[in-house]
């Protein structure tokens, strides 16, 4: 051993460093939020002379390699690089526009001289991209009617890792205590035995490491007396409607079948009136010439048969139907609908007329 091999191995024992404790330092784990810049440190042992990087990712094979200059892998472009152009005790990598696609395993590679030889320092590092939540929808599953029960539900579509779900009063009471049916993992609260201080605004909130969203929704506790006023008066408007309609249905069927009627009872009226008469309409006497020698006319005997019209016969009055008599005396209708004159189109359009004012 020389003089200066010997200066050195002295220099390194007084600063409490040995050639088998050589080791790059790097941080077990790293997390960052997708889209993100991170990077990757790695430091190298002081007293040694930097010959090359080289980053892998576990199953994708190499990043991005250094050897007096920066080479990166294709499939990562510009998105990887070096913290330094020229690196000498740094040898970190950043990672710009993080994807869920670069989760996994890194490993830096270094090629050093020390002592006059080459070795090589490596070490590893776990990244993980991460997502904050989406921010959630809120809905309430149940009737929200005195007494009754409802479950709040809260969910967030994105999340990595998955979100954790927190429901609070907004503003919080200190009366109000939240039942045991709560699901922090699925986002639910299930209230039982609704009451009037149930009803308020209730936010959910969905957390996990890399941050927060929140959804709002307002329960309105009705009371019987309300529920019973709104649910009889949608009931009411529906029947009635339907009742209309039907009568309207059952008012064009009606007028079809009595056009038809009638149009059958003109066409036998036209056939008993135009009967052909029996004989002609001239007969010619027996003993008379029609045409004299000096080419007049000498004498005609004839018979006309006078054709005479049937008297005027008014059309036979039919009696109301059942239908219009039970509509009048129920007054379902207006007068104007029981016309029976008015068309089916017509009386359709009076029909959806009431529907609009009801």
């Amino acid at each position: 051993m020389n003089a200066v091999e010997f200066t050195l191995w002295a220099s390194l024992l007084v600063n409490g460093v040995r050639s088998s404790e050589l080791s790059l330092k790097m941080p077990k784990r790293q997390i960052i939020a997708i889209g993100h810049t991170v990077v990757l440190t790695s430091w190298i042992p002081m007293n040694t002379t930097l010959n090359s990087i080289s980053w892998y990712k576990e199953n994708s094979g190499q990043v991005l390699m250094y050897s007096g200059r920066i080479a990166a892998n294709d499939k990562y472009g510009e998105r990887v690089g070096l913290m330094h152009p020229k690196p000498s005790s740094d040898a970190s990598m950043y990672i710009n526009n993080t994807e869920l696609s670069d989760s996994g395993r890194y490993t830096c590679s270094v090629s050093v001289s020390i002592f006059g030889s080459d070795k090589i320092l490596s070490g590893g590092t776990d990244l993980d991209v991460l997502v904050p939540p989406s921010t959630p929808k809120c809905n309430i599953i149940g009737n929200q009617y005195f007494g009754n029960n409802v479950t709040l539900t809260c969910h967030s579509e994105n999340g990595k890792p998955v979100p954790g779900y927190t429901w609070k009063r907004i503003p919080s009471k200190r009366a109000f205590v939240f039942p045991q049916g709560r699901n922090v993992k699925m986002g639910s609260l299930t209230l039982i035995n609704l009451t009037e201080a149930m009803s308020g605004l209730y936010n959910c909130k969905a957390e996990n490491e890399m941050g927060s969203a929140s959804c709002s929704i307002q329960l309105n506790v009705m009371l019987p007396s309300n529920a019973g006023i709104i649910a009889g008066s949608i009931i009411g408007v529906l029947l009635g409607m339907c009742l209309i309609i039907a009568i309207a249905i059952c008012f064009c069927r009606h007028q079809k079948k009595k056009k038809a009627e009638m149009e059958q009872y003109l066409a036998n009226d036209i056939k008993e009136d135009a009967q052909a008469p029996t004989g002609n309409t001239w007969a010619k006497a027996e003993n008379s010439d029609i045409i004299s020698k000096n080419g007049t006319l000498s004498s005609m005997n004839s018979t006309m048969h006078v054709y005479k019209p049937y008297p005027n016969k008014p059309y036979p009055k039919k009696p109301p139907s059942d239908t219009a008599s039970t509509i009048t005396a129920m007054g379902f209708l207006p007068d104007l609908f029981l016309d029976s004159s008015i068309s089916c189109r017509q009386f359709f359009l009076n029909t959806f007329t009431m529907l609009l004012h009801i």
